[in-house]
């Protein structure tokens, strides 16, 4: 049993292909790809998308476009690099490795050795724990290299390099600042070569560098990460994409800056954003509920063997409220712990189903139903039955099911409006605990903790 869905397998140079584009994103895609070939110079691009939208397998499948029409493209996921004290040294190791691989890939001759030793010191010595070591040299008036304890030989060597044409040994913050901005410059420099060597050095050439997960960062990393770009990296024929919902990128702008205009302090790091298409309004539902068909399949265990109700319920609550794709996964996730395939009657399954939505979605009514103090009015206005469509825009049979079932297990004296939510009531012994069933449910989701990754 899987807790959330393999990644699908994405060749390198796939591009988008059908049947992997669930989402129907090629089209924005090569719009996108054509757009980063028509850029002079450099540019920073946002790829803005909520949390779960899809943005990871969307910049895969964008890249494998991008090298078939020959780009050469760098892929870092942020978030498994923000252990690092330096987001300028971790970002230029993996720049450099990528670039590495790929020149050997294709035999291009790249210029190794003592470039990329000057790339790594150099990053290493603008690193913050220089950066703070350098102040307190300037202040004291002398080079003590007694400071740098815990650095590296070579990043000291790099150190003493840069500071080589400070007369005996002498700093002061004046030239400790021109050091700073001679390495700046002698970086910026270094790392144009490089990306040249790779991208053959033809005029029109670009190299397209990905950085993903950056909202999964530590805040400060995540930061750190794009004035690293802005400062260092801004250089003839290197563009980046930066995948992150930007909502939360300026919530990390608040917390380490104080109550400061968020939206305007990141305007000073980008140039564009390219919002990822959140699913077209016509066309969602369809997406969500394939995306859910997907997701029952791989997900839950001894799958029943018509699960296209079950996909009904969780696709049209997931369309109406708005849920994400990361959403539905911690769903499904909990339904499978729940052992739906197990349980014998369809009629559990449909309410585990309902259950496990109402709990990830509003712990205070899941509480109602655990206690037994909802009403059917409560759920049916949980559910928005009525506003489930069918596909030609009518009130689907499925929302008429649903609302008839709730109906009748709260109100068994009555006879259900459907012969089968009728049979389904007589089944159940129209018991006089009515909600039971629901409060059955509850409980079978109740020791479950919320699952991410």
């Amino acid at each position: 049993m899987r807790l959330y869905p393999q990644p699908l397998n994405i060749a390198d140079d796939e591009g988008f292909v059908r049947e992997k584009d669930l989402f129907g994103r090629a089209e924005y895609g090569a719009k996108l790809a054509s757009f980063v070939k028509a850029v002079e110079g450099s540019a920073t691009v946002i790829l803005d998308g909520d949390w779960g939208s899809g943005k990871t397998t969307f910049i895969k499948m964008w890249m494998g476009l991008l090298r078939k029409e020959s780009i050469p493209c760098v892929y870092i996921d942020a978030f498994s690099i923000d252990h690092t004290d330096s987001a300028l040294l971790a970002i230029t190791a993996e720049v450099l490795d990528a670039l590495e691989e790929m020149a050997e890939a294709s035999g291009a001759q790249v210029e190794e050795g003592r470039l990329r030793h000057k790339l790594i010191n150099i990053a290493a010595l603008l690193g913050p724990s220089v950066a703070r070591a350098g102040l307190r040299l300037a202040t004291a008036g002398l080079v003590d290299l007694e400071a740098f304890s815990g650095i590296s030989d070579r990043l000291k060597s790099a150190t003493t390099e840069v500071l080589s044409e400070v007369p005996d040994g002498h700093v002061d913050i004046l030239e400790a600042y021109r050091a700073r901005k001679k390495a700046v410059a002698a970086f910026r420099s270094s790392f144009t070569a490089y990306a040249k060597s790779v991208s053959q050095a033809r005029d029109d050439a670009k190299l397209v560098i990905v950085i993903d997960e950056l909202d999964r960062c530590r805040p400060s990393f995540a930061l750190e990460v794009i004035e690293s770009i802005k400062h260092y990296f801004d250089v003839e024929g290197v563009v980046f994409i930066l995948a992150m919902q930007i909502s939360q990128m300026e919530a990390s702008v608040r917390l380490a800056n104080g109550n400061v205009d968020a939206k305007r302090y990141l305007e000073k790091f980008y140039h564009l954003v390219a919002r990822l298409p959140a699913r077209m309004h016509e066309y969602r539902h369809d997406e969500v509920r394939k995306y859910v068909s997907f997701l029952m399949a791989k997900m839950v265990v001894s799958v029943p063997t018509d699960h296209a109700k079950l996909s009904e319920i969780l696709s049209n609550v997931a369309h109406l409220r708005k849920m994400s794709f990361r959403s539905l996964e911690r769903v499904v996730a909990s339904i499978a712990l729940a052992g739906l395939g197990n349980i014998g009657r369809d009629v559990y399954q449909d309410i585990v189903v309902i259950c496990a939505i109402i709990r990830h979605e509003d712990s205070d009514f899941f509480r109602k139903i655990q206690s037994g103090s909802a009403s059917s009015e409560d759920l049916l206005e949980f559910l928005s039955v009525r506003r489930w469509a069918s596909r030609n825009g009518e009130i689907s049979y499925y929302a008429k099911y649903y609302e008839n079932l709730i109906r009748a297990l709260w109100c068994p004296s009555g006879s259900a409006d459907n012969r089968e939510v009728d049979l389904i009531v007589q089944e159940l012994g129209r018991r006089s605990d009515v909600s039971g069933p629901f409060r059955w449910a509850a409980s079978q989701l109740d020791g479950l903790s919320s699952i991410g990754n």
